[in-house]
């Protein structure tokens, strides 16, 4: 298990027979705890409405986690709200790691973000955390390199941003992104994407397009290997595509998901499961816990039934995650025995 000859060849064949599965972070209204399941999604761009849900136990605190994102068959999970305690997990082996609490991390921090990526030049796994406090007009950057045991600082970022009520990373390009909120008022609505570079570490901005009136929350996401903007509004949404990477003049209005459209989606509220773009289609979830799954090209609409999930979440998180023997355990400890 532990040969890491072993390990990259039973990773490059299980996800080229089976590409990707999902991994699910429940949270029923009356727990106060995650509840984690994966579903292998193969077989729903054809006929099949039904799959199931295994329940897995990963070895965490008894409380609500995030998920920060998921990358070269790793996960990284966080607690919420300002991302204090962070774990990095292989939900296939079922392993976990708590990385080592920052000095520098205070409590007093406003508002935080978190990021996780493979470094493929560096080889190794990197955590990104931001943190902002009140007046002061920057936001201040510590990495975690797994295998380090440690943080290191950065140079702060010069603009002040905070997290939206929904976040969520994107990984494309070499660079993780996300879309704040800016000058610490979560009532205000995200104007920039913040892309941080996995390898030089350093920082840019891309313009997004300007809010509607009747906007409630936008969100971040990938359409195809482009990036999106999720505009949610009325029960209806809109997906912006980025056609070309970093051009703000290249932002198309590509897809109006509404509501009218489909008797099904009349009485319940819905939204995207981020990241979970499967050949050209969106699963969609409703406030009742129900899945649905919509062919962006053919405009049509099919339920999914998930057996085995927990009806009646107050949340679910989800993410396309990629299968792997690796273990972070063992990477912290070589990592600091060669050190």
């Amino acid at each position: 298990m532990g040969d890491p000859v072993f390990i990259k060849l039973h990773q490059s064949q299980v996800n080229y027979h089976h590409p990707r599965f999902i991994f699910l972070n429940s949270q029923l209204r009356y727990k106060l705890h995650s509840e984690f399941s994966i579903i292998k999604c193969e077989g729903l761009e054809h006929q099949d409405n039904s799959l199931k849900a295994q329940d897995i136990h990963l070895d965490l605190p008894n409380k609500r986690f995030q998920i920060i994102g998921s990358s070269n068959g790793l996960m990284c999970l966080s607690r919420p709200p300002i991302n204090k305690s962070i774990y990095v997990v292989n939900p296939v082996t079922r392993e976990t790691l708590k990385l080592k609490r920052s000095l520098e991390f205070s409590k007093m921090s406003e508002s935080s973000l978190c990021g996780f990526a493979y470094d493929n030049i560096a080889n190794t796994y990197k955590v990104f955390r931001t943190w902002t406090k009140k007046k002061q007009p920057r936001t201040r950057l510590e990495i975690y390199t797994l295998g380090t045991c440690k943080w290191r600082r950065k140079k702060d970022i010069h603009i002040h941003f905070s997290a939206p009520w929904i976040s969520s990373q994107v990984l494309l390009n070499g660079a993780l992104h996300w879309l704040p909120c800016h000058n610490g008022d979560r009532r205000e609505m995200q104007t920039l994407i913040v892309a941080l570079d996995i390898n030089s570490e350093k920082c840019r901005t891309f313009e997004v397009p300007p809010p509607d009136n009747w906007l409630e929350y936008r969100g971040l996401s990938l359409l195809g290997d482009a990036l999106s903007v999720t505009d949610y509004y009325m029960g209806n949404i809109e997906l912006w595509v980025m056609k070309k990477y970093g051009l703000k003049e290249s932002w198309c209005r590509e897809y109006v998901l509404r509501r009218d459209m489909f008797r099904a989606l009349q009485n319940v509220s819905i939204n995207i499961f981020r990241i979970m773009k499967i050949n050209g289609s969106v699963l969609l979830y409703g406030d009742q816990g129900d899945v649905y799954y919509f062919d962006l090209e053919k405009e049509t609409l099919k339920d999914v039934w998930i057996d085995g999930l927990s009806q009646l979440p107050l949340l679910v998180d989800a993410e396309v995650h990629e299968e792997s023997l690796i273990s972070p355990k063992s990477i912290e400890i070589k990592g600091v025995k060669n050190s």
